[in-house]
């Protein structure tokens, strides 16, 4: 089985298994898919490639004839990079809309806004967004998956490799806000301050607020 075919089977087994009363309800009617995401903003770009994932995928398995004989419709919402934006654009496609369940969530911030909407109408929540606190208490719930990868899954992955290959003295920058401060924590659980590996860190201003300082340069140097 090529790794494609595999991909898609399991993910349709997994689908199958977290919300068969979607998929297995005995109707025609399209899924629908709610999906905020910040069109706008900081994440536009990244957003923007998201979107047209999600529009390939959705395109493909519509020309297939669906899931289990029902269309599939994604509905994308601009959450604008704001908690509560995300919340109401959330809560307007599970009342308004009437979708089967969400995905989105790109901002670790937004996610947590979504996953409390989601929650509350025990609605299906996959999240996209590189986040610890989406899949542990009090965030997390039978109701909310999480399909990317986390900082700790990542960052000991990259320091494991880089204090055992590349060198034994490092300097942490990380982006001052949830995600970076993630990062910034996990790396110690392989450079602990007494091994001397993590010499220095810096805290980058949150990326979400302003611009990367032509100074950075200068400063690594320094």
């Amino acid at each position: 089985m090529h790794r494609r075919q595999f991909l898609t089977t399991a993910t349709t087994g997994a689908t199958l298994l977290a919300f068969p009363a979607v998929l297995r309800a005995q109707t025609k009617d399209p899924v629908r898919i709610g999906f905020p995401l910040p069109l706008t903003g900081t994440f536009a770009a990244i957003a923007a490639d998201l979107q047209k994932g999600a529009q390939l995928a959705m395109d493909e398995l519509n020309t297939k004839g669906g899931v289990m004989g029902r269309k599939i419709d994604v509905l994308f919402r601009d959450d604008e990079l704001k908690p509560a934006v995300g919340a109401q654009r959330t809560k307007e496609l599970i009342e308004n809309q009437k979708v089967d369940f969400v995905v989105g969530g790109l901002a670790a911030h937004v996610q947590m806004a979504i996953n409390e909407q989601s929650k509350a109408a025990k609605k299906l929540f996959i999240s996209v967004s590189q986040s610890d606190e989406i899949s542990a208490k009090p965030d997390t719930s039978p109701w909310t998956f999480h399909e990317a990868l986390n900082p700790t899954i990542t960052s000991r992955a990259m320091a494991s490799y880089g204090i055992q290959n590349l060198g034994k003295k490092w300097w942490v920058v990380y982006a001052d806000y949830a995600w970076g401060k993630s990062w910034e924590a996990r790396p110690t659980h392989w450079a602990s301050p007494s091994s001397r590996r993590i010499s220095r860190r810096s805290r980058r201003p949150n990326p979400m607020r302003s611009t990367p300082s032509p100074r950075a340069p200068t400063t690594f140097r320094s």
